[in-house]
Protein backbone atom coordinates (compact mmCIF):
# COMPACT_ATOMS: atom_id res chain seq x y z
CA UNK A 1 0.00 0.00 0.00
CA UNK A 2 2.83 2.16 0.56
CA UNK A 3 4.43 2.27 -3.39
CA UNK A 4 1.29 3.88 -4.64
CA UNK A 5 1.30 6.60 -1.98
CA UNK A 6 5.33 7.43 -2.88
CA UNK A 7 4.02 7.45 -6.42
CA UNK A 8 2.06 10.31 -5.97
CA UNK A 9 4.25 12.21 -3.48
CA UNK A 10 6.55 12.27 -6.21
CA UNK A 11 4.38 13.86 -8.54
CA UNK A 12 3.13 16.15 -5.97
CA UNK A 13 6.62 17.18 -4.66
CA UNK A 14 9.44 16.39 -7.07
CA UNK A 15 11.68 18.58 -5.71
CA UNK A 16 12.09 15.83 -2.92
CA UNK A 17 14.24 13.25 -3.44
CA UNK A 18 13.16 9.97 -1.56
CA UNK A 19 15.85 7.36 -0.52
CA UNK A 20 13.10 4.02 0.68
CA UNK A 21 14.32 1.42 3.00
CA UNK A 22 12.04 -1.96 3.29
CA UNK A 23 12.75 -3.96 6.26
CA UNK A 24 10.67 -6.63 8.12
CA UNK A 25 12.73 -6.17 11.10
CA UNK A 26 12.59 -3.46 14.08
CA UNK A 27 15.21 -0.87 12.13
CA UNK A 28 16.65 1.41 14.63
CA UNK A 29 16.31 4.84 12.67
CA UNK A 30 18.42 6.83 14.66
CA UNK A 31 21.06 4.19 14.09
CA UNK A 32 20.49 4.33 10.74
CA UNK A 33 19.87 8.04 9.85
CA UNK A 34 16.48 7.30 8.52
CA UNK A 35 14.34 10.72 8.89
CA UNK A 36 10.62 9.34 8.59
CA UNK A 37 9.74 5.64 9.40
CA UNK A 38 5.81 3.29 9.02
CA UNK A 39 5.55 1.07 11.73
CA UNK A 40 3.45 -1.48 12.03
CA UNK A 41 3.50 -3.09 16.23
CA UNK A 42 4.15 -2.50 19.67
CA UNK A 43 6.04 0.40 20.18
CA UNK A 44 8.85 0.31 22.38
CA UNK A 45 9.80 3.04 25.25
CA UNK A 46 11.84 5.67 23.12
CA UNK A 47 12.46 9.26 22.36
CA UNK A 48 11.11 8.67 18.82
CA UNK A 49 7.83 10.83 17.71
CA UNK A 50 5.08 8.48 16.58
CA UNK A 51 1.81 9.32 14.93
CA UNK A 52 -0.62 6.76 15.34
CA UNK A 53 -2.01 6.30 12.05
CA UNK A 54 -4.96 3.36 12.52
CA UNK A 55 -5.33 0.51 14.63
CA UNK A 56 -5.76 -2.78 12.72
CA UNK A 57 -7.94 -5.85 13.02
CA UNK A 58 -7.26 -9.36 12.55
CA UNK A 59 -9.99 -11.73 10.40
CA UNK A 60 -9.56 -14.79 10.03
CA UNK A 61 -10.21 -15.64 6.41
CA UNK A 62 -9.86 -18.78 3.99
CA UNK A 63 -9.93 -19.02 -0.02
CA UNK A 64 -13.20 -20.41 -1.19
CA UNK A 65 -11.20 -23.10 -3.13
CA UNK A 66 -10.09 -24.19 0.41
CA UNK A 67 -13.80 -23.91 1.57
CA UNK A 68 -15.03 -25.96 -1.14
CA UNK A 69 -12.48 -29.13 -0.47
CA UNK A 70 -12.77 -28.66 3.12
CA UNK A 71 -15.42 -26.56 4.72
CA UNK A 72 -15.00 -23.64 6.64
CA UNK A 73 -15.34 -23.74 10.97
CA UNK A 74 -18.35 -22.74 13.20
CA UNK A 75 -16.35 -22.40 15.96
CA UNK A 76 -12.98 -21.87 17.51
CA UNK A 77 -12.50 -25.03 18.72
CA UNK A 78 -12.52 -26.61 14.85
CA UNK A 79 -10.24 -24.55 13.75
CA UNK A 80 -7.90 -27.56 15.18
CA UNK A 81 -9.31 -29.93 12.54
CA UNK A 82 -8.47 -27.83 9.49
CA UNK A 83 -5.36 -26.62 7.97
CA UNK A 84 -3.85 -23.41 9.36
CA UNK A 85 -1.11 -20.79 8.14
CA UNK A 86 0.49 -19.75 11.00
CA UNK A 87 2.96 -16.49 11.14
CA UNK A 88 6.31 -16.51 12.92
CA UNK A 89 7.39 -13.46 15.24
CA UNK A 90 10.70 -12.25 13.50
CA UNK A 91 11.81 -11.23 16.21
CA UNK A 92 12.03 -14.87 18.37
CA UNK A 93 11.46 -16.86 16.14
CA UNK A 94 8.44 -18.28 17.99
CA UNK A 95 4.92 -18.68 16.03
CA UNK A 96 2.61 -16.31 16.35
CA UNK A 97 -0.60 -16.89 18.63
CA UNK A 98 -4.28 -15.95 17.10
CA UNK A 99 -6.39 -13.38 19.03
CA UNK A 100 -9.92 -14.25 19.95
CA UNK A 101 -12.58 -12.09 21.73
CA UNK A 102 -14.38 -14.03 24.27
CA UNK A 103 -16.67 -12.35 26.83
CA UNK A 104 -15.64 -9.43 25.24
CA UNK A 105 -12.04 -9.79 26.19
CA UNK A 106 -8.94 -10.69 23.64
CA UNK A 107 -7.55 -14.18 24.38
CA UNK A 108 -4.47 -15.37 22.17
CA UNK A 109 -4.25 -19.03 21.90
CA UNK A 110 -2.09 -20.85 20.11
CA UNK A 111 -2.98 -22.76 16.56
CA UNK A 112 -2.08 -25.54 15.76
CA UNK A 113 -0.74 -25.19 11.59
CA UNK A 114 0.40 -26.92 8.76
CA UNK A 115 2.45 -24.05 7.18
CA UNK A 116 4.49 -21.51 9.51
CA UNK A 117 6.03 -18.53 7.82
CA UNK A 118 7.98 -15.65 9.06
CA UNK A 119 6.46 -13.27 5.86
CA UNK A 120 2.92 -11.46 6.31
CA UNK A 121 2.89 -11.78 2.21
CA UNK A 122 4.19 -15.30 1.95
CA UNK A 123 1.15 -16.10 4.55
CA UNK A 124 -1.47 -13.81 2.20
CA UNK A 125 -0.56 -15.40 -0.80
CA UNK A 126 -1.00 -18.86 0.78
CA UNK A 127 -4.69 -18.22 1.89
CA UNK A 128 -4.94 -16.88 -1.71
CA UNK A 129 -4.15 -20.19 -3.52
CA UNK A 130 -6.39 -22.46 -1.07
CA UNK A 131 -3.29 -23.62 1.18
CA UNK A 132 -5.08 -23.09 4.56
CA UNK A 133 -6.67 -20.28 7.31
CA UNK A 134 -4.91 -17.83 8.39
CA UNK A 135 -5.96 -15.08 11.01
CA UNK A 136 -4.84 -11.76 8.79
CA UNK A 137 -4.29 -8.56 9.29
CA UNK A 138 -7.07 -5.86 7.62
CA UNK A 139 -4.16 -3.92 6.25
CA UNK A 140 -3.43 -6.89 4.16
CA UNK A 141 -6.85 -8.24 3.87
CA UNK A 142 -8.68 -5.64 3.40
CA UNK A 143 -8.74 -5.23 -1.17
CA UNK A 144 -8.67 -9.60 -1.37
CA UNK A 145 -11.91 -9.51 1.01
CA UNK A 146 -13.56 -6.57 -0.89
CA UNK A 147 -12.91 -8.26 -4.32
CA UNK A 148 -14.39 -11.53 -2.56
CA UNK A 149 -11.47 -13.31 -3.74
CA UNK A 150 -10.93 -14.65 0.23
CA UNK A 151 -13.99 -14.95 2.93
CA UNK A 152 -14.24 -14.03 6.24
CA UNK A 153 -14.71 -16.84 8.54
CA UNK A 154 -15.85 -16.77 12.27
CA UNK A 155 -17.48 -13.46 11.71
CA UNK A 156 -18.22 -12.80 15.26
CA UNK A 157 -13.95 -13.67 15.65
CA UNK A 158 -12.62 -9.85 14.70
CA UNK A 159 -9.87 -8.48 17.37
CA UNK A 160 -7.55 -5.62 17.68
CA UNK A 161 -4.27 -6.05 16.39
CA UNK A 162 -1.22 -3.46 16.16
CA UNK A 163 -1.68 0.13 15.18
CA UNK A 164 0.04 2.10 12.31
CA UNK A 165 2.87 4.60 13.28
CA UNK A 166 4.53 6.82 11.11
CA UNK A 167 7.42 7.62 13.32
CA UNK A 168 10.33 10.39 13.22
CA UNK A 169 13.97 10.99 15.46
CA UNK A 170 12.69 14.05 16.49
CA UNK A 171 10.31 17.28 16.21
CA UNK A 172 12.42 19.78 16.79
CA UNK A 173 15.14 19.79 13.92
CA UNK A 174 13.13 17.70 11.35
CA UNK A 175 14.13 19.23 8.17
CA UNK A 176 11.08 20.73 6.00
CA UNK A 177 10.71 18.36 3.80
CA UNK A 178 10.62 15.29 6.30
CA UNK A 179 7.82 17.08 7.98
CA UNK A 180 6.31 17.53 4.05
CA UNK A 181 6.84 13.48 4.05
CA UNK A 182 4.97 12.81 7.13
CA UNK A 183 1.86 15.34 7.07
CA UNK A 184 1.25 13.88 3.47
CA UNK A 185 2.12 10.07 4.76
CA UNK A 186 -0.23 10.85 7.70
CA UNK A 187 -3.00 12.62 5.60
CA UNK A 188 -3.27 9.23 2.56
CA UNK A 189 -2.97 7.08 5.13
CA UNK A 190 -5.79 7.38 7.47
CA UNK A 191 -8.26 8.14 4.76
CA UNK A 192 -6.94 4.89 3.20
CA UNK A 193 -9.75 2.14 2.32
CA UNK A 194 -7.63 -0.42 3.72
CA UNK A 195 -6.79 1.06 7.37
CA UNK A 196 -10.66 1.55 7.75
CA UNK A 197 -12.55 -0.51 10.19
CA UNK A 198 -14.27 -3.45 8.40
CA UNK A 199 -18.30 -2.91 8.18
CA UNK A 200 -19.78 -6.37 8.44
Amino acid sequence: FIAPLLAKFADKYPEILLDIVIDDHFTDIVEKEIDVGIRVGKLAASTLIAREIASVQLVICASHEYIERYGEPGAIEDLERHRCINLLNVINGKERPWVFVIDGKPIERHINSIICVNDPDTQLQAVLHGAGIAQLATLAAAPYLRERKIKHLLTDQVATGNSVYVITQHRKGLPQKSRVLVDFLTEELRQHPDMQPLKF
